[in-house]
């Protein structure tokens, strides 16, 4: 079962080299005591770190962290919303998707899409809710958001560079129907509610 992790808006998605700039040179270690008046702003950045570590999730073990990302569909800025840690099937699937550059790409894609779709769409209420908490600018367009993620696993970028498959990492968009099967979506008999 998958969970969301939340922080609060200040924090935004950074490298290491900016993560460095951000939180200075300013170490605590055995024989370095800071002056009293930086103990305050060294736990600060260090809570800071934290909330941005959780915020988008650590793939150093090879198993994909999804970033959800959510925007109002007349603003069209994407803000960071938390993130998913998949599980080996959903490492199967990135891998598979990233391996295959023909046909079953896109069905590999296709089924990304949807378990994301299913994990932000079975509980939209409750992320809305703490979305709009963590970015008051959004309560005006609170039922009229878009969801979208980017997938993240060491490695996954460069190759997808390299093979000119660029496009396939910007923010995936995601819509409610892509929580059906593939046989719902195109079952004649299926009524629509």
């Amino acid at each position: 079962a998958a969970s969301l992790a939340f922080a609060p808006s200040s924090v935004l998605p950074s490298g290491p080299a900016v993560r460095r700039s951000v939180c200075g040179d300013l170490q605590m270690g055995k024989g370095k005591n800071p002056n009293i008046s930086m103990r305050g702003e060294l736990k600060k950045r260090a809570d800071m770190e934290r909330m941005r570590d959780q915020m988008f999730g650590d793939d150093s073990d090879g198993v994909p962290v999804f970033t959800v990302y959510v925007r109002s569909k007349k603003g069209q800025v994407w803000y960071p919303g938390g993130s998913l840690k998949g599980d080996d099937r959903s490492k199967s699937l990135v891998e598979s998707w990233r391996d295959n550059t023909f046909m079953l790409k896109e069905q590999y894609k296709n089924s990304l899409d949807g378990g994301m779709a299913q994990s932000i769409f079975s509980d939209k209420q409750k992320f809305v809710t703490s979305l709009v908490k963590m970015y008051p600018q959004l309560k005006k367009s609170k039922d009229d958001l878009e969801f979208g993620y980017q997938v993240k696993v060491p490695g996954l970028q460069e190759q997808m560079e390299k093979e000119g498959r660029k496009d396939e990492m910007k923010i995936t968009l995601l819509e409610e129907s892509m929580t059906q099967s593939l046989f719902d979506r195109l079952n004649p008999f299926k009524s629509s509610d």
